[in-house]
């Protein structure tokens, strides 16, 4: 029964909107609504879509993930997720500073915390992340709590 209804309220969408019909609101309503707090605050145009339960942005080579359940992203080439606010987000989209804003919520209360039982391990993991993306490993990869 659920399904007819979804299926209904696509295709109403599809009829009073045809141009504004995105893919990602028919298939992931989650990431739908994350997408939609983020999108009117940008100026600046920018790749996005669904992979692997996760919606991927690109900026200008720049790529982050976010999440569905949770407030949280995480640059492509960094092993730990992070906090946003969807405006300072976009802010931070627009003037082209997403690492910036990345190591800024690093230290966030709301951000997961980087407590790793072996240490070597996430090493070795940052180091495999930077160079997945041809990155050299710095210091916020290397820094040992």
């Amino acid at each position: 029964m659920t399904s007819k209804i979804m299926q209904m309220a696509k295709r109403a969408v599809k009829k009073q909107n045809p141009s504004k019909y995105n893919r990602i609101q028919s298939k992931h309503l989650k990431l739908s609504n994350r997408w939609g707090k983020i999108t009117p605050h940008l100026t600046v145009k920018i790749d996005q879509r669904i992979q692997d339960g996760f919606l991927r942005i690109e900026r200008n080579k720049i790529v982050i993930y976010l999440t569905q359940n949770s407030t949280k992203f995480r640059i492509k080439s960094r092993l730990d997720w992070v906090h946003y606010d969807p405006i300072d987000l976009a802010k931070h989209i627009n003037s082209d500073d997403i690492e910036y804003y990345y190591y800024m919520q690093l230290g966030d209360t709301k951000s997961y915390p980087n407590d790793w039982k072996r240490i070597q391990e996430e090493h070795d993991l940052k180091t495999y992340y930077a160079n997945r993306v041809g990155r050299n490993t710095d210091l916020l990869d290397n820094i040992w709590t």
